[in-house]
């Protein structure tokens, strides 16, 4: 089963629920970047308001860039400012030293100044903190001509093609934009991915949900995380829609 994902700083428990039901991923890093998004921030609590950001800043933000050449602006500012808002976990969630440990391991383990490479480093931690499998490409690195006016659901099928993929597995909110006859005369099997609420306390603050997985991490004991990524989660074939 095959994932194709753009590359999202620290996304939400869902994301990593797909990555866990898939046996290959491909980061789609090879599109416009569009800033504002969650390529770049995420959200955790807030002390008094709902949620927060964590945000990214880029020394190239444009919708005039692919997402691969997104560039941080000061990668040691981002971590020491994202440090600063993550204290508001300390000493309220039983799991922060672990998070901010995996938190400065993987700002350390960047080489480079690009956002994709970030945002990859942080998948990969988080996946062997929650003890699923991440084996992946990014898109940038496969050697794939496309067609000028492709159609938003025929990147995951010519991609599939490529690397020899029979069943690829997308949200279900992203349905819209598949044709599961293109994907059937191409002998690729269309599956969707959908999630229920991952419902958990925060101790004093109120729930809200899908921020970040670092919040998730920050309170719950990573095999549950696991189990709930699992359990949560149900694979749709497209032919039953």
């Amino acid at each position: 089963m095959l994932g194709i994902m753009q590359p999202y700083y620290l996304p939400y428990w869902g994301h990593f629920s797909l990555i866990s039901q898939t046996d290959f991923w491909v980061v789609f890093d090879i599109t416009q970047y569009t800033p504002k998004t969650w390529i770049n921030r995420n959200k955790i609590i807030h002390p008094s308001k709902e949620w927060q950001y964590l945000t990214v800043s880029l020394s190239n933000s444009s919708i005039h860039i692919k997402i691969n050449q997104a560039k941080i602006l000061f990668p040691e500012n981002t971590l020491a400012e994202h440090l600063q808002k993550l204290k508001i976990y300390e000493r309220k969630a039983p799991f922060y030293n672990d998070v901010i440990d995996l938190f400065i391991k993987s700002f350390d383990e960047l080489k480079s100044n690009y956002l994709v490479d970030l945002n990859i480093i942080f998948i990969k931690n988080i996946c062997s903190y929650l003890n699923i499998h991440f084996n992946y490409l990014k898109a940038s690195d496969l050697d794939i001509s496309y067609p000028n006016d492709i159609k938003p659901g025929d990147w995951a099928l010519i991609i599939c093609e490529k690397l020899g993929y029979r069943d690829y597995l997308n949200p279900l909110s992203g349905r819209k934009i598949f044709s599961s006859e293109k994907f059937n005369r191409h002998k690729v099997n269309l599956f969707f991915h959908d999630v229920n609420n991952f419902i958990y306390k925060r101790g004093n603050y109120n729930f809200s949900g899908n921020l970040s997985i670092i919040d998730t991490m920050m309170w719950i004991n990573p095999s549950i995380i696991k189990r709930n990524l699992y359990s949560n989660a149900t694979i749709i074939n497209s032919k039953n829609i």
